[in-house]
């Protein structure tokens, strides 16, 4: 009886769903212009937003907390991170939480879909999974591609 129940119990364990691995943190609100900065200890003026100046813009208005705002060359900055400290990396008009960092570095991507059916509009939000093989890397949709970069 016993084996039945181990057996039983590593089956089910095997089964159930992973736990999503804790995602990176760092100080809030912070203006990021290098990967390394991901890793710095110390932290620099504090952020309200990061927005785009025009739709396919090379440059980024910057507003801090204290109230000044500033334009910033797209090419200057690699991301941010939000009120909650999570890390952003701007790349090609996007943007990409960092969410692990290994062998690989791995993204999310949060992407709402609108679809119509029988006349009714329905919309849905997707998590999608980017990697790259450093921080400084291209971003990839596949693992194995960002491991043979």
């Amino acid at each position: 009886m016993r084996p039945v129940v181990c057996l039983f119990v590593l089956l089910v364990a095997s089964c159930a769903p992973r736990i999503r691995q804790e995602q990176m943190r760092m100080a809030p609100n912070q203006l990021l212009h290098r990967s390394s900065d991901v890793f710095r200890t110390e932290s620099g003026p504090s952020i309200k937003s990061v927005k785009s100046v025009f739709l396919q813009a090379r440059n980024l208005n910057v507003r801090y907390a204290d109230g000044h705002s500033e334009i910033v060359p797209r090419a200057e900055v690699w991301g941010f991170s939000d009120k909650k400290g999570r890390i952003y990396r701007l790349y090609k008009r996007g943007q990409y939480e960092v969410v692990n960092i290994g062998d690989v570095v791995t993204y999310e991507q949060q992407k709402t879909r609108s679809y119509t059916t029988n006349g009714q509009t329905n919309t849905t939000t997707e998590t999608e999974t980017f990697y790259s093989k450093t921080l400084d890397s291209k971003i990839v949709s596949s693992r194995k591609k960002a491991l043979a970069e």
